[in-house]
């Protein structure tokens, strides 16, 4: 869809679609073998009552706030719209916290975590929205009147589902045998791998329906709210009535599994009567960085098309598209994607960035009217699965896909310093100075190719492919040897065009690369990382962020072109949301603007013997040209760019390669 604003995602309460009815009842219940104590210390509410919010509290800063709030009782703590990830630590009031937190929260996603305290003070690490609704009062002894906690030996799974099939979004889930003397239900509601941002509730049952049974209503309230990369958990207190005994289960994202345990029962009479409910702490967990998941290139977008999204319609001059990535699933990071624009209408520039995020201050193209301009671009995606693209001018566009980052597991990543596997002009790679004929399919030997490369194992590459001096028109493919030649593209290029990309592509299983092109011309490719499944090393995306501008002296120790014959040495590592001492790559898009004459750019880490005999970017006199560089990082978190040609520079970096498994925030029930 066309759009002019960006859209926001995260919310504390999300729109709601559906969730399946199905139920996996467990043995029935068994009343205490001990004698019953009458009373207890809980006291329910008969619903859930916001007692705090910081948005519209008097004296709270609504866009986040680190100092001490109060709360009381059963509670849900809400934690949302964080600056940076945190943790909660909840103490008495009178009392300072302990080292020890009760729960983390991480940046621009919402938590909900179940609390009880009298009196109790929560202190947050970091600036944060936090809203608590009250649940029950809890005395500080018990009363005849009050109610205790009676968990089940072992607990009962009642629910797990992932797809939707009641057109209102409920699903009835029925309980075994209930305590006679049960006033709620206590139930753990994970959503353990969340593809969106979204929230799950359990509800009572309303009054019995005209057909005799009980009836969903729609939730009013939220017990936990999720977004990808996190499994998410919370407590639910949810009346019943023995002789009608089920709960009402609800989701806004269908594809994204629910599950419900029941692990106890609030009742007038048990075993302990000074026994409270159990509430959620956090443990932290290690994951392996995001891995690459390679296919044979897909075409997602082409806006030339009048059957596509657009209807044959180029994207508007200041306007957004949002595309949704169908391979994504929960468990998807990044996408690998081959951008190109087509024939804009006046000078510009695109950019492409997840659509939960604000549009950045980076491009990924800039283009001149009339042009055909590539760009591969592994950009992080949103967390309902789109990506974004903001046009500065009008403008076609054609977006192939390649591969995901995945969470779940993939192929790890091995940066290299920049190595030379195919020159048709130098017969590198290939038998023969000539250019290749139209219509001429090179294969090219990958694995082993290298001795910074096995001969086994690799299932994919990053290589910057360039062509050069074509005699005609014409495109570029490159994709697996196995598979037959898809009808996407990877350069575009006009006649004496000199014209680099970086591209992704899985490799066919003797590790071989193929390059089809069109129109006669030469061909460069030049290796910079390598991928294989049995290596844990992964990629991290981050929304783009500009490390490098010349022309303002960002990065440098003042503006002004870089001169002809001169190597800049910047610093990536430590900056901006890269990590210091784990980063051993970075994905960073870099711009040539406006060289004094012909030449290229070679992009390296600095403490490499030499400067590599590669290119990244080639390029003419006043020209403005991007390309998406893989660079390995010296050991001091560096890469170097060395320009032939006196020019400007940009760099903007979309992310980095490390060997250093995630840390990972999972809750747990502590009774």
């Amino acid at each position: 869809m066309l759009r002019t604003t960006v859209r926001h995602h995260l919310a504390l309460v999300a729109v709601m679609t559906g969730l399946a009815t199905v139920a996996v009842v467990g043995a029935p219940i068994s009343e205490p073998t001990v004698s019953a104590v009458t009373g207890g210390r809980v006291q329910p509410l008969g619903g859930e009552f916001r007692v705090y919010d910081s948005r519209i509290d008097p004296g709270s800063d609504p866009q986040g706030q680190t100092t001490t709030f109060r709360f009381s009782g059963l509670a849900r703590i809400f934690v949302a719209y964080a600056a940076a990830s945190g943790e909660g630590f909840i103490h008495p009031c009178d009392g300072v916290p302990g080292t020890n937190p009760n729960f983390g929260y991480r940046a621009g996603t919402t938590t909900a975590y179940t609390a009880v305290g009298q009196d109790s003070c929560v202190r947050l690490t970091s600036p944060a929205v936090v809203v608590v609704d009250q649940i029950a009062v809890v005395s500080d002894t018990p009363t005849a009147d009050g109610l205790q906690y009676q968990p089940l030996a072992t607990p009962q799974k009642l629910f797990e589902a992932a797809t939707s099939v009641d057109v209102d979004g409920t699903a009835l889930v029925p309980l075994a045998d209930v305590p006679l003397t049960a006033q709620s239900a206590v139930v753990l509601v994970e959503v353990p791998n969340p593809s969106r941002t979204g929230y799950a509730q359990v509800l009572a049952t309303e009054t019995t329906s005209p057909s005799g049974g009980p009836r969903c209503g729609r939730p009013q309230t939220s017990a936990v709210t999720f977004a990808p990369g996190d499994r998410s958990a919370a407590l639910a207190y949810i009346p019943v009535d023995p002789d009608r005994p089920a709960l009402c289960a609800f989701s806004s994202d269908p594809e994204s599994i629910t599950r419900l345990t029941l692990v106890g029962y609030l009742v007038t009479d048990g075993a302990d009567d000074t026994r409270l409910p159990p509430t959620m702490l956090t443990t932290e967990q290690l994951t392996d960085p995001p891995g690459l998941q390679s296919f044979t290139p897909q075409r997602l977008l082409d806006t030339r098309d009048a059957s596509d999204l657009t209807g044959g319609v180029p994207i508007k001059s200041g306007s957004y598209l949002e595309l949704t990535i169908p391979q994504a699933t929960g468990y998807s990071a990044s996408a690998v994607l081959n951008v190109t624009v087509v024939e804009p209408t006046l000078g510009g520039f695109l950019t492409v960035y997840p659509c939960d995020a604000p549009l950045p201050e980076v491009s990924n193209l800039n283009y001149v009217p009339g042009d055909v301009v590539p760009n591969l671009v592994n950009v992080k995606i949103s967390v309902t699965r789109t990506v974004c693209f903001y046009a500065q001018r009008t403008t076609h566009l054609v977006v192939d896909i390649s591969g995901t980052f995945e969470r779940a597991g993939g192929a790890g990543v091995e940066p290299i310093v920049p190595t030379r596997l195919l020159d048709t002009r130098e017969a590198i790679g290939i038998p023969t100075t000539q250019r290749l004929a139209a219509g001429r399919t090179v294969r090219l030997q990958v694995a082993g190719a290298d001795p910074k490369i096995p001969d086994t194992g690799v299932a994919a590459a990053t290589m910057n492919v360039t062509v050069d001096g074509p005699v005609g028109a014409g495109f570029v493919t490159v994709y697996p040897c196995d598979q037959p030649l898809p009808t996407v593209s990877n350069l575009n290029f006009v006649p004496n065009d000199t014209v680099p990309n970086l591209v992704t592509v899985r490799l066919s299983a003797d590790g071989a690369a193929c390059f089809y092109v069109s129109a006669g011309t030469h061909l460069i490719a030049d290796i910079t990382a390598w991928y294989r499944d049995d290596q844990p090393d992964g990629f991290t995306p981050l929304v783009p962020e500009r490390f490098l501008d010349t022309r303002t002296g960002l990065g440098t120790s003042g503006a002004g072109k870089v001169p002809g014959g001169r190597v800049l040495k910047l610093q990536v590592a430590g900056r901006g949301l890269v990590p210091s001492d784990t980063a051993t790559g970075a994905a960073v898009n870099v711009t040539v603007v406006e060289p004094d004459g012909p030449g290229f750019v070679t992009v390296y880490p600095c403490d490499a013997p030499t400067i590599p005999e590669t290119s990244n970017l080639n390029f003419v006199a006043g020209d403005i040209v991007p390309n998406l560089v893989f660079s390995k990082l010296a050991g001091d978190g560096t890469l170097c760019l060395y320009t032939t040609t006196r020019t400007d520079l940009l760099v903007d970096v979309a992310g980095y390669f490390t060997q250093t498994d995630e840390v990972v925030r999972a809750p747990r029930l502590v009774p």
